[in-house]
Formats: C-alpha cells, sequence, structure tokens
C-alpha cells in the first residue's frame, strides 16, 4: 500500500507534478515544458495561442481566449513557470471596462478581430476568455478578482432560470451557458467568501443602471451617425 502511494508522491515527481500524472510521462511532461519554455511569444513572454507543428516557430501570439484555459492547466503541470506566467496575463490582459475587471482577447498594445476561437471582440474584450478566467483566477488564489469577474457575468450575462435550468443570454448560446457553469465549480466557496467592494457588484440594481446607460449612449451615437 505505502509502495502504491509512494508512487504518486508530488515531490517524487519533476515540476511538482500532481499526483494524477504516472512516472511513464515524466520525460514527457519535462521535455513539453522545456519547448514552451523556449517559445513563448516574444512580446508578453507568454504561451503563444499557435505554433506552426512542421517548424516549431510561432504562427500567432499569446491571446486571451486561450492563455486563460493555458494557465488553468499550466499550473497542474509547472506551479512556478504558471505564477510566473500569471503575472504577465495580469499585465496584459486584466483591464476594466466600466469599472467590471474582464480580459482581453489581444494583449495591452495590440488589436485585432474577433474569430473562431474568440466570437466577436467588443471594446478589446474576450467574452471565452473572461469567462474561463474565473477558474484561472481561483488556482492563483486570486479570489477576489474571481468574483468580481463572476459577478459581472451573472449581472452582465442577462441571466434568467426556467424549468429549472440556468441560462445566460437569452439562452442563444448553450456553450457560453457550459463554460459558464464549468467556470463556476472552481473554488465556489472560497469566492463565496469575498465580502469586499464586491458586494456594489452583486446589486443587479446597479448593473442594470449602467446598462441602461450605455443602452441610452449607444442610441444616441446611432441616431447621430444615422443624420450624417
Amino acid at each position: 500500500m505505502q509502495a502504491h502511494a509512494n508512487r504518486y508522491d508530488r515531490n517524487t515527481t519533476p515540476h511538482g507534478l500532481p499526483w494524477q500524472f504516472e512516472h511513464k510521462y515524466d520525460t514527457l511532461l519535462k521535455n513539453w515544458l522545456t519547448k514552451v519554455k523556449t517559445n513563448l511569444d516574444p512580446f508578453t513572454d507568454l504561451v503563444p495561442h499557435e505554433m506552426d507543428f512542421a517548424s516549431g516557430k510561432i504562427s500567432e501570439g499569446t491571446r486571451g481566449s486561450s492563455i486563460s484555459l493555458v494557465l488553468l492547466f499550466l499550473s497542474d503541470l509547472d506551479l512556478d513557470f504558471a505564477k510566473q506566467q500569471f503575472a504577465n496575463y495580469k499585465k496584459f490582459f486584466l483591464i476594466s471596462r466600466v469599472g467590471f475587471p474582464t480580459i482581453r482577447e489581444y494583449p495591452l498594445g495590440k488589436e485585432g478581430k474577433g474569430d473562431i476561437d474568440s466570437g466577436p471582440v467588443v471594446w478589446d474584450m474576450s467574452f471565452p476568455g473572461t469567462i474561463l478566467s474565473i477558474n484561472t483566477f481561483c488556482k492563483m488564489n486570486d479570489f477576489r478578482t474571481a468574483t468580481c469577474i463572476s459577478n459581472s457575468i451573472e449581472n452582465l450575462g442577462l441571466s434568467f432560470v426556467s424549468h429549472q435550468q440556468k441560462k445566460y443570454l437569452f439562452g442563444n448560446y448553450p456553450m457560453a451557458d457550459a463554460f459558464i457553469a464549468w467556470s463556476r465549480i472552481q473554488s465556489v466557496s472560497q469566492m463565496n467568501n469575498q465580502n469586499s467592494f464586491t458586494a456594489l457588484l452583486r446589486s443587479a440594481i446597479y448593473v442594470h443602471i449602467i446598462s441602461l446607460v450605455l443602452i441610452f449612449l449607444i442610441a444616441i451615437f446611432l441616431q447621430k451617425i444615422s443624420t450624417w
């Protein structure tokens, strides 16, 4: 029994690999991590969005929709490296829009259009990257930011309950529902224990007032455009 337990001893695996990774994968994981560390996006020093398999060169730099997910699983493979990546992640991708924290699709200093990976990019925001970041911030013990983002999604995501099912965005995007549900299973208790200024974000009235103001301003802007 003791021998079986030692087989999964976290301290005996390279890079502090979690117990669920058998030792037969140690070399594979170590080589993979070495390649990742030597092929970071030079602009952000983060894991790139896409690599060319044949040449081994970067095809596209870091993007919010992928790095939010990469960091979540990277923390299980090499926690120290993941923490270094997380610092750059916050530097280049964590922003605020109308007082709410969100994740950019493209790093600070760069712009781009949405595609099949990111969906529409509005005001630089990455919707999948923001949803997935809840897990990422929880894994890095930044529960305050995770709670703020979670509450923002809850209040701005037009959520409703019907037939004991909770849906967002009027129920038109089931993939969004799935990702939001998955993101909320990570350290829910720690998120719920946050009682700082996030209580303000929990107020639907506050959020809806901001939403109405934004809709009003957009309507005025569209009206002016139509008269040009």
